[in-house]
């Protein structure tokens, strides 16, 4: 288009939809030789444009120009009614450079103060979407959450525009104590566009508190959290202009360990004599146990206690142990588990019940966990031993 080599003006806008993405009055424009083209240089769009999105272009010259118009239908660029001519399309070209990656957040949210901490419970699964400002590499997700600075686990999957792009079983989690974030390294990531809606969704292994925000974002919209009702994370995630190509360290398991709670913080409750007290868990490793330590004492006096295990149901062990005391490194009471009958298989349910012959005080849990059963203790009710079996 253009006015025979004379000089024009003309007022270009570009949007998508109501989003008005650049607006400039250009001056002094001349056809070029080469094709008859005016070019209008373009800078300055607000934001990167995604493939399939309809662009309009709008343009009002300043006086009469002369335009060589497209009198076919085309479902790229339709054509648009042109005063006194009907329906047209133009001849034009629109040129761009790729996008180049940019550092920093992609979203946070952990500048609004939250209403406190919800709970989601062991192997229940949260899940938060929100679009992305920037065009960018993520390499690290952070969520105001934690189990009170016990070690978790959790299994975090990301999806990118509803496709599943990540997942990955993370363990020994703990929040830091500058913003009481859990932070999740994100390897090998692939690039993420400005508005493209990410959702990453949370399930940890032990029952775990999470900062909850009452607000209405529609970048960032609310999900259900199973027994609170809607809420919105406190979180960030971050990026930067390439991936992290590290691997995920090798987190090594001890084959020797069917099951292991000793680390999670709890209570000290008191069982009575002749009261029992049943835990049931699903074992970690296959082998035949030898030892059982279980967080529990009279202060240093000897006691006597009555240990059943079962596995799968079916008798294992028991035994009356007297003289019983714990041992001060982590205040177990070790039970020698001689005779134990049958190999256990990872994942097989092993149960043991504690008879004590005097009242004593018994450490516990009062979180799920995955893989422990809450046991109904006497007086107290529903909790779980603090214990190791090892082979």
């Amino acid at each position: 288009m253009g006015n025979n080599q004379n000089p024009y003006g003309m007022k270009m806008t570009l949007s998508v939809g109501a989003e008005k993405l650049f607006e400039n009055n250009f001056s002094g424009l001349k056809q070029r030789s080469s094709d008859w083209a005016t070019v209008y240089p373009i800078s300055g769009i607000s934001r990167v444009l995604k493939a399939g999105e309809v662009v309009t272009l709008t343009m009002v010259p300043t006086q009469g120009v002369g335009m060589e118009p497209i009198l076919q239908d085309n479902p790229d660029w339709p054509r648009s009614e042109l005063k006194g001519y009907g329906k047209v399309a133009l001849r034009f070209f629109v040129n761009g450079v790729p996008p180049k990656p940019e550092e920093g957040n992609l979203y946070t949210t952990m500048d609004i103060n939250d209403a406190g901490m919800d709970g989601i419970e062991a192997d229940v699964t949260f899940s938060q979407s929100f679009i992305s400002k920037i065009l960018t590499f993520p390499t690290e997700l952070g969520v105001r959450m934690g189990s009170n600075q016990n070690p978790y686990g959790a299994r975090l999957a990301i999806a990118v525009n509803d496709k599943p792009i990540f997942i990955h079983q993370f363990t020994g989690l703990k929040q830091r104590q500058s913003d009481w974030a859990t932070v999740f390294p994100l390897k090998k990531f692939p690039k993420v566009n400005q508005g493209d809606k990410v959702t990453f969704s949370i399930t940890p292994d032990q029952d775990t508190g999470i900062a909850a925000l009452k607000i209405n974002d529609p970048n960032c919209p609310s999900s259900p959290l199973k027994g609170y009702g809607n809420i919105t994370a406190r979180f960030y995630m971050t990026g930067k202009t390439a991936a992290d190509e590290t691997d995920y360290p090798t987190v090594p398991s001890d084959p020797n360990v069917f099951g292991d709670t000793m680390a999670d913080g709890g209570s000290n409750y008191a069982l009575g004599g002749g009261l029992s007290f049943t835990t049931t868990f699903n074992a970690l490793t296959d082998g035949v146990p030898s030892e059982l330590g279980i967080m529990m004492g009279n202060n240093q006096n000897t006691f006597g206690a009555k240990i059943h295990i079962t596995l799968k149901g079916q008798p294992a062990f028991e035994k009356q142990f007297q003289n019983l005391k714990q041992r001060y490194s982590d205040w177990a009471v070790i039970f020698p588990l001689d005779g134990f009958k049958g190999t256990v298989k990872k994942g097989d349910t092993i149960a043991f019940t504690v008879t004590p012959d005097k009242e004593i005080g018994y450490g516990v849990a009062l979180f799920n966990r995955s893989g422990y059963v809450m046991g109904d203790m006497p007086r107290y009710g529903q909790c779980r031993s603090r214990f190791f079996m090892h082979k």
